[in-house]
């Protein structure tokens, strides 16, 4: 038997309900949002954490509990993924810009050995 979560979910409002719904039926939606709606559907549902994982394709209820504590906090915006997480940029903006500037330039034609002139 599961023990008693100490971060329990809190009572959804219908707005958010709703909006939790739209997001777990989105098809434009990335998978990770829909993935975490599914899950606190089903915790707000009466599931555990772990069914909440299974409804959303996971393996473990751990992250069900860490979205569910996150989602008491800050609401509809814990579905999607914070800024700064994840792997550093590799490029800063401006060196992006000169990479899609040069591949966006028409090739030279007369570089080659039989253009003439």
């Amino acid at each position: 038997m599961p023990r008693q979560s100490r971060n329990p979910l809190r009572e959804i409002a219908n707005e958010e309900r709703d909006a939790l719904k739209q997001v777990a039926r989105s098809r434009s939606e990335a998978a990770e949002v829909v993935a975490r709606a599914k899950g606190l559907l089903a915790v707000a549902a009466g599931a555990n954490f772990e069914a909440g994982a299974r409804a959303s394709g996971r393996k473990s209820g751990y992250g069900v509990a860490r979205l569910v504590k996150r989602f008491n906090r800050e609401g509809l915006p814990a579905l999607h993924t914070k800024p700064g997480a994840g792997r550093p940029a590799a490029y800063t903006p401006e060196q992006r810009n000169l990479i899609l500037a040069e591949f966006r330039r028409k090739p030279d034609t007369c570089t080659t050995v039989r253009c003439v002139s």
